[in-house]
């Protein structure tokens, strides 16, 4: 016979509050799961430099501020376009690729259409981040400067360090 032992008619204790006790517990860790989830950090921008130049503007002086804000909104706007130009010859080439009999000319088109777009979007981000370096004041470059540096670090260390 163990050592344990339990009277045949008693029923174990439970609280008077019955489940309350469990179901707060599993609602309050329901509730900080969902809380976490919604505050969770948001995905990373498809548009890194527009992102880190817009966080940049609050510190920059009004004039420079307003330099950076119209080169982000260049820049955003080029690399809209042109994502979605790339998206449409895309959707070209899943045609050209469900034919029955593939069409190696126009498949070696669209591909070259994909290149020539990013090709031109990076040329017009170049134009309007240029510009807007050549317009702002010595101290907002350098404003820049350290931005880049911080993105460059976020996003790509350096290997070795």
């Amino acid at each position: 016979m163990s050592s344990f032992s339990l009277p045949r008619n008693a029923i174990p204790y439970r609280s008077r509050l019955g489940w309350l006790p469990l179901s707060l517990a599993l609602n309050l860790v329901l509730i900080g799961v969902v809380f976490a989830w919604e505050m969770r950090p948001a995905p990373p921008s498809r548009q890194p430099i527009v992102t880190w130049q817009r966080e940049l503007i609050p510190s920059l002086t009004p004039a420079d501020a307003a330099i950076a804000t119209e080169a982000a909104g260049q820049i955003a706007d080029a690399q809209a376009a042109g994502d979605l130009a790339v998206h449409n010859e895309y959707t070209t080439i899943r045609g050209l690729l469900a034919a029955s009999q593939l069409d190696q000319s126009a498949l070696g088109q669209a591909f070259d259409q994909v290149a020539e777009i990013r090709h031109n979007q990076q040329i017009l981000i170049g134009k309007a981040f240029a510009g807007e370096l050549e317009m702002v004041s010595p101290d907002g470059r350098q404003k820049i400067l350290a931005a880049m540096e911080t993105q460059s670090q976020r996003w790509h260390p350096t290997p070795g360090r």
